[in-house]
Order: C-alpha cells, then structure tokens, then sequence
C-alpha cells in the first residue's frame, strides 16, 4: 500500500465580531489500497465545540447477488453516532452477477467529538439479512480520505490567521473564509421507491446577499430498469437552478442480458453551487424524476444507509 498525505498550515479562525479558535482547515490522505483492510489515519482536533467533516472518495468493487457491505467512518474507533453513521452501503439485492468497480464517494459530518488526537478510520463491514460484499477498495486508482474541523450554524464570515513561529502573536493574516453558515441534516434508511417525486425537504436561512449556496448529498442510488434513466436533483424555492445550471445526479442502467434485473444500490454524492438566491428563508429540496431524453427509470433512494445533507453559503466572487 502506498500512502501519501497533506495538510493546509495550521490556522487560527477569528469571529469578525470576536473570539478565536484553532483549527486544522483540512487534511487528506491519498492511498492506493487493494486489501481489506480498514484503513487508520491520526487527525489532531483542536477544538471541543466543533465537528468532524469527512469525505471517502474510491474505486469501491460492487458484488454479486444478495451482497452486501457498509464502508463506514469510525473515530476512536467507533460509528459515529451523533447525528448519524457516516457510511455508504453497496447493496447487490438480485440480478446477474457482475463486478461493478467504480468510482464512489461518501461525506458527512459527526457532532460530539472531544479535542485532541483522533484515530479516524474507513472500515469495512457486513450488513443485516445480506451475505458480505467481497470488498476491493482501489482498483487501478487512488483513494482519498479527507477530514475537516467544522463549526455548524455559523453565519458570518471568519479572518484565517496562519501560525507563524518568528510571530510571538501568531497572526499572521492569510485571508478570509469562503465557506460558512454550515447545515447539516442526516435521515437513515429512507429507502424512497417513488420514481418522480420530492424525496425531502429542509429549510435554509441565508445570510449574505452575495453569496451562492452549495449543497452536498449524500446516500445510496438505484435504477433497474433496463434502457431508463432515473434523476435526483435539487429545487430552491421550488426552482431549479439555472445559475449556472442545474445540480442533479443521473443514473442510467442498459445491461447487456435483456432479461437482467440489475437491482444495485450504489453509494455517491451529489454536489453544486446555485448562485443569485436572495437572503432569508430558503426552501431547499431534493427531487426524482425522468432524465432529460429517457424514460423514467424504477428507482429506489436511501436504501439501508445513511442519507446526509450539508447546506452552505460560499462566496463565488473569489473562486
């Protein structure tokens, strides 16, 4: 296994109206990994009124008929269980036996966990009623673990101060975020088999007038019927964003055996930036429907996973 990692300068987040605190901005660990083993990395936290951001990003093998298995995230050795698991679940219900390696990734956020050092793991498990999934993580490619220390509900902007040793003060001005006013909702095992409909919805307060929301899902996707396509995609008010475009995740299925019932649960996540919504309340909602030129699809969402939703305002002026 070869393992490489990297990490932005330890920085110090000051409240524009007051109070600090020191956090690592982000950390990532690039693996090519074949084995089945779980893998471990040390992650210092430095605050104790934060959360943990993580992001899975692999080739991860699917399976054969009634396989199932959970990549799942553990901090000191334990599921995260405030709000929810951080997991994503291949499930192979039925079908034709096939070896699906594909790209797949997974993201969330865990509340609740102590400042220090803390061992955070990507591990592979077996799921309920389900003979376990031959895993193969990292087939021909590069994984990625990423981790972030976050704070949820923030929702003004925060002056970055990078540590600097020859600085008895430490503050050292680097910038200003871009990312702030983080949401975070989660749901387990929505298992949504309705093929055009709205699956969920939050609400958002927004906070700043120039900036755009980016939306972060995460969950497990089906379509099995054979030459359809099922789309998951995202309303603002009830409108799609048109700018710049919509933010939608499509998922279509033509197996070569035409008498194939591929039902295949994949886990992924879906993401965008929807600029020029206006401050305030903001109804934002996830949809299922036909793709844009194929039949609809018979889909399913959410099946025996976590589904999580991460909602934030971004500046779009400095990307």
């Amino acid at each position: 296994m070869l393992q490489f990692s990297f990490m932005y300068p330890e920085v110090l987040y000051k409240d524009l109206y007051g109070g600090s605190s020191k956090l690592d901005k982000i950390k990532q660990w690039v693996i090519q990994e074949k084995s089945a083993v779980c893998l471990v990395f040390s992650y210092k936290k430095r605050a104790s009124d934060t959360s943990l951001r993580v992001r899975f990003m692999a080739n991860m093998k699917g399976g054969n008929s009634n396989q199932c298995g959970r990549y799942t995230v553990t901090f000191n050795g334990e599921e995260c269980d405030n709000p929810a698991p951080v997991q994503g679940v291949i499930v192979w219900v039925n079908g034709v036996t096939n070896e699906h390696k594909r790209g797949r990734s997974i993201e969330g956020i865990c509340y609740n966990i102590p400042a220090g050092v803390i061992q955070v793991a990507v591990e592979r498990k077996a799921c309920s009623s389900y003979s376990t999934l031959d895993f193969y993580t990292g087939w021909h490619s590069m994984s990625r673990l990423q981790v972030e220390e976050v704070r949820l509900g923030l929702g003004r902007r925060q002056i970055i101060f990078v540590d600097n040793p020859d600085n008895s003060n430490n503050d050292e001005a680097a910038g200003i975020t871009n990312v702030f006013n983080i949401q975070h909702w989660t749901w387990m095992n929505m298992d949504d088999e309705n093929n055009n409909h709205k699956i969920l919805a939050v609400t958002y307060n927004k906070t700043q007038d120039n900036s755009g929301i980016k939306v972060t899902l995460s969950s497990n996707f089906c379509q099995r019927t054979r030459g359809k396509c099922a789309r998951w995609y995202f309303k603002f008010d009830g409108s799609e964003c048109s700018n710049p475009g919509y933010i939608e995740g499509n998922m279509y299925q033509n197996h070569w055996d035409s008498s194939a019932n591929i039902n295949f649960h994949s886990p992924n996540t879906i993401k965008g930036i929807c600029k020029g919504i206006n401050t305030g309340s903001v109804n934002v909602e996830l949809w299922v429907g036909s793709c844009h030129a194929w039949g609809l699809g018979d889909s399913t969402f959410g099946y025996m996973t976590t589904t999580a939703l991460i909602v934030e305002e971004v500046y779009y002026t400095t990307l």
